[in-house]
């Protein structure tokens, strides 16, 4: 049974940076596999996980600041 989630549904995932960068790794793997019928996809997901991985540093680099 596949459930697919409508453009206005989301979710929330927790990981931490080690996890982003795996899951950067895996995205590049399957882009080089697959070529162009995943760059798409592979480019919009990379973003979003940058981006957090962004957000995730800026907070950690804010926290060693107040020490």
């Amino acid at each position: 049974m596949q459930t697919f989630l409508g453009m206005e549904d989301s979710i929330e995932l927790s990981l931490n940076t080690n996890e982003i960068e795996a899951l950067i790794k895996l995205i590049d793997l399957a882009t080089k596999a697959a070529g162009l019928q995943v760059a798409e996809a592979a480019v919009h997901f990379t973003k979003k996980l940058q981006e957090a991985g962004a957000l995730l540093q800026e907070a950690a680099e804010d926290e060693g600041e107040e020490t």
